[in-house]
């Protein structure tokens, strides 16, 4: 395949649109179109009429794929038009043009995570417990989209509070070299081979793009951003925060 234009590799939450809880009382501009359906099929995130405009560009600049940590069932309910396929599962899962599941990459993904799958249960019952023990309101849920693969373990506070997950999280001990992605009040624990880079590094190499352009707001962003020719991120996201933080140091 080759494309025609740059090929755009989009992040979804906080990237171009935000939840309802986020937007509740921002006026009609933070609600400008509906983002995507909760799970009884209700408004649960809007696109901003700036995120709306950014989509639009984008869309009509080149192939625009996005790269999100949605399981399937979540990528479902945006409502968002695709055409090019997507990434889903953090990077565990692909689509191709279609819409189907991309069956070579399911077979390599499985093989890889298939040795992580007792480390994946053993870390949830454990953050589970220290939650407990600490009296912290955290969900702790795998999340796997594969037949019988679990592929990261997503942890959310209940409360909303950054600091409740990160109590969480300095009282947790974490196998070597797996991937930590915070963001606010929920987090990403996921084993080596699990991450965006790598679905975007393949599509990359079958796409074979004259330029490419990877759009993000948050730490699970940076390393399939960082393959690519461009990087883009809102001024209002974690990512371009650090920046602005780094440049005052």
């Amino acid at each position: 395949m080759s494309a025609q234009g740059p090929l755009i590799f989009l992040d979804l939450d906080d990237t171009i649109f935000s939840s309802a809880r986020r937007t509740e009382g921002a006026g009609p501009e933070a609600r400008h179109r509906v983002g995507y359906l909760d799970e009884g099929g209700e408004p649960g995130g809007y696109c901003s009429a700036r995120q709306w405009a950014l989509i639009q560009w984008l869309q009509g600049s080149g192939v625009v794929i996005p790269v999100t940590a949605r399981r399937l069932g979540a990528f479902s309910r945006v409502q968002i038009p695709f055409q090019h396929g997507a990434v889903c599962c953090g990077g565990g899962v692909m689509l191709t043009p279609g819409g189907r599941r991309d069956l070579a990459w399911a077979k390599e993904m499985g093989e890889a995570l298939a040795p992580h799958q007792a480390a994946l249960q053993a870390l949830r019952v454990g953050c589970g417990r220290r939650a407990e023990a600490l009296r912290l309101s955290v969900r702790c849920r795998l999340v796997g989209d594969q037949a019988g693969i679990e592929m990261y373990l997503g942890l959310k506070a209940r409360d909303r509070e950054p600091a409740t997950l990160r109590r969480l999280l300095d009282a947790v001990e974490i196998p070597e070299g797996w991937h930590v992605h915070r963001h606010g009040h929920s987090a990403a624990l996921a084993p080596p081979p699990l991450c965006k880079e790598a679905a975007v590094a393949r599509l990359i190499e079958r796409w074979r793009p004259a330029l490419t352009v990877g759009v993000g707001d948050s730490s699970a962003d940076r390393g399939f951003m960082a393959l690519c020719d461009v990087a883009m991120t809102p001024t209002g996201s974690d990512l371009f925060q650090a920046l602005q933080e780094a440049r005052l140091r």
